[in-house]
This record gives structure tokens, sequence and C-alpha cells, in this order.
């Protein structure tokens, strides 16, 4: 646990007072973490990632970039958060959720992925707003928004935007207001 703040001007990191990063943490460049904060073991969070206050990022879970993740958050283990993603704050996020950014995954054979992104394809990050409550083994597709107060139970993929306190059921395969 920090007592004092903890900056690397030159990797552009900032790690606040009192936050814990646990043991095989990779940390990238351009990264900040607030304060009394928990980084389990083995998390890697990548270049742009931005992690609030009083918020737990599980074990094992990976950042790809450019992700925000608010106050008072909890995401717990083995999650897969995609470049670009925003989660507000007071949110839960179960293990094994997984975001998806790239919309044109579904097209089929014949489309190049790899590096560097030749094809030009656009990502279109997940956004899941202020008090959102996400079971395990969620799945979200790419450019969806959770909205605020949203409660998704378990093994539940979204397909489309989850309005204001809508509740899906578990085992769901959600594609809109039914």
């Amino acid at each position: 646990m920090l007592e004092q703040p903890y900056e690397d001007p030159d990797k552009h990191v900032y790690i606040d007072t009192g936050t814990k990063i646990e043991p095989g943490a990779l940390i990238f460049e351009n990264v900040t973490i607030g304060k009394d904060s928990i980084i389990g073991p083995y998390v890697i969070l990548k270049s742009g990632t931005n992690i609030g206050s009083h918020t737990i990022i599980g074990s094992a879970t990976v950042t790809e970039g450019n992700c925000n993740v608010g106050n008072h958050t909890t995401v717990h283990a083995q999650c897969h958060l995609t470049e670009g993603l925003n989660i507000g704050n007071n949110v839960f996020i179960g293990p094994h959720f997984t975001s998806v950014n790239t919309p044109r995954i579904s097209v089929g054979p014949g489309v190049k992925f790899g590096y560097p992104n030749t094809t030009k394809d656009p990502r279109e990050p997940v956004i899941i707003n202020d008090g959102a409550v996400l079971g395990g083994n969620v799945s979200v597709a790419p450019g969806v928004t959770i909205d605020e107060q949203a409660s998704i139970a378990m093994n539940v993929t979204i397909l489309k935007d989850v309005p204001k306190g809508q509740f899906i059921k578990p085992g769901t395969i959600w594609k809109g207001v039914e």
C-alpha cells in the first residue's frame, strides 16, 4: 500500500496514496490510478488506462488501453476491457466480463485482422454508466451503452443498448427493448 503518491514523469504513470498493487501486475506508460484502489495480481493496465479512487481491478483482468474506470467501482477477476471502454462510478462487474469493440469481427472470412490495423476498421467502444451491475460471464457487443442503474444477471450476451434501470434475466441474449 502506497503511503505517498508514486509518480514516474518519464512514463507518465501516477498512482495515488493508499493504493495496493499486487504481485505480477503490469502497468504500462500513461496510466493513472486513484487513491485507495486495489490492482490485483497479474492485472495488465495498458497505455491510456485511468482507474478511479476506491476501485478494485480483480486478478488477471486486462485493459487494452485508453480505458476509464470510475470511482468506487469493482471489476472482478479475469475480465477483458477492450480499448476505449468507459466504466462509470459505483459500477459492479462480475468475473469473466468481456467487451468487444470491433464491429467487423462478425463479417466472416476474408477480413484481415492483426497488427497493424491495415483495414482501418473503426472501433466502437462500450460504455457502462454509473451504478450499473453486471453479473459474471457477461459479454457486450461493440458500441453498446449500458445506462445508469441497469442490472444484468449472469451469463448474458448484450447486443443492443440497455436502458436506465432495466433488469436483464440470466441466460438472455439482449437484442433491445422487448
